[in-house]
């Protein structure tokens, strides 16, 4: 999976650069400026929520059904490994949903996204309403930026509903200021009537702690 985060991604910046313009790199910050969401992230957002929503509604059907992964990851400064199958199975306990991997125990995306999951209870909230950037909660430490254009990590797919989610996800240095730590981007399937309808079909992590240089890298493409 190519994968995540706001406004045009991606041009490494160096280390505790301060950012702007949406470029990632290593230590970079942004600041908390609020601005009313775009017409086309809230039309997209809102193509994702209710994707969502409707497979929320349908997973206590899709019990044990398989969801396998094609997995690869990278160190700071290392180039992206050779893809590993991952298989998992959709199971169900204390009623949380979730993908188990039995046979890769540090597969890191057994989530399954839905509408009370932190970022997308935010999103969806009030779709009309969003603005950018989001502080996700009321302690106002952490705040996300985000976008649903094409990024080099993403791109959209109108021809088979398929829906980039790109995320920065920063911690307040004390003022407007935000270290940005890691990116999330998510591809979700829209699609009506499609099994897979609302899950997501890419997800990347790109993760800036402990990086001098670059960053660290963990991409699943669902198969």
């Amino acid at each position: 999976m190519k994968g995540l985060l706001l406004l045009s991604l991606i041009a490494l910046v160096g280390c505790n650069s301060s950012d702007s313009n949406g470029k990632l790199g290593a230590g970079f910050t942004k600041q908390f400026e609020i601005q009313d969401a775009s017409f086309t992230d809230k039309d997209n957002i809102a193509k994702i929520c209710y994707a969502v929503a409707f497979k929320s509604s349908t997973l206590s059907s899709q019990v044990g059904q398989a969801f396998n992964y094609s997995y690869s990851q990278k160190s700071c400064t290392g180039s992206l490994g050779t893809p590993v199958d991952v298989n998992t199975i959709l199971r169900s306990q204390n009623g949380q949903y979730f993908y188990d991997a039995p046979a890769a125990a540090n597969f890191p995306f057994t989530q399954i996204d839905t509408l009370s999951t932190d970022f997308l209870q935010k999103l969806c909230a009030n779709v009309m309403t969003l603005q950018n950037p989001i502080h996700m909660d009321n302690s106002g430490l952490n705040a996300i930026w985000y976008t649903t254009r094409d990024t080099e990590f993403c791109k959209n797919n109108s021809t088979v509903d398929e829906v980039c989610l790109v995320m920065d996800v920063g911690t307040t240095q004390g003022d407007i200021n935000y270290q940005i730590h890691t990116s999330q981007i998510i591809k979700f399937k829209i699609t009506s009537g499609n099994e897979r309808r609302g899950h997501a079909i890419e997800k990347t992590t790109l993760s800036y702690t402990g990086c001098s240089k670059g960053f660290s890298q963990k991409t699943a493409t669902l198969k």
